[in-house]
């Protein structure tokens, strides 16, 4: 009688672990991040990430005190403050700020998502951010920055070669030059060939 409770209650708690343990595999997580642009190391973009293993609805994203925006209008409002959804992996971003302005300066960042688009219950994660001093970049952060840096330059030297400010070298290879490589072929293999009558003679 009293083996079978004790299994009753270790089968409870197993079952209730394992249930604990799906919820939190499948569940969204959010966080929103200031990085220095792939493209401009002085501007700062805002990204926000699901990096959990389900969607999330009903973003909020608060940062204090706000970085202002270095935009023709003059406008201080940060973007992506609410997202509708955010499916796994998925990330937004948007420019911020200039890097001057924001480089070790620590922000308050609270982040607020829901589980189901009618949910009442929302999660909440609230942490500091500060983006350090002394981020620098050795070639491009990425293979396609690299590629599009390839093509630009590509494009600016053909653009002077069709001003004509620049000669193009080409190396032409014609019937002259296939008969002529067909003549040192042959010549090579008589050779070969001597050599071996040569060798056996000598034998």
């Amino acid at each position: 009688m009293l083996a079978t409770i004790v299994l009753a209650l270790l089968t409870w708690v197993l079952a209730w672990a394992t249930i604990r343990l799906a919820r939190a595999s499948s569940q969204p997580q959010v966080t929103a991040t200031i990085q220095p642009n792939l493209w401009s190391m002085v501007h700062c973009d805002l990204i926000v990430e699901n990096s959990g293993n389900a969607p999330a609805y009903d973003i909020l994203v608060g940062i204090d005190p706000e970085p202002k925006q270095a935009d023709e209008g003059g406008e201080n409002e940060v973007p992506l403050k609410n997202i509708s959804v955010l499916r796994p992996g998925q990330k937004m971003k948007s420019f911020l700020s200039d890097t001057e302005g924001i480089v070790d300066q620590e922000f308050k960042v609270e982040v607020s998502w829901k589980r189901h688009p009618r949910s009442r219950k929302a999660e909440m994660i609230t942490y500091t951010y500060r983006l350090p001093k002394g981020v620098t970049r050795l070639g491009a952060w990425s293979p396609e920055i690299q590629t599009a840096e390839s093509l630009k330059r590509l494009r600016e030297d053909w653009q002077l070669v069709a001003r004509g400010q620049r000669e193009l070298k080409l190396d032409g290879y014609d019937s002259g030059d296939r008969e002529k490589e067909s003549q040192q072929i042959e010549q090579l293999r008589s050779r070969r060939q001597e050599d071996r009558a040569t060798y056996k003679n000598s034998t």
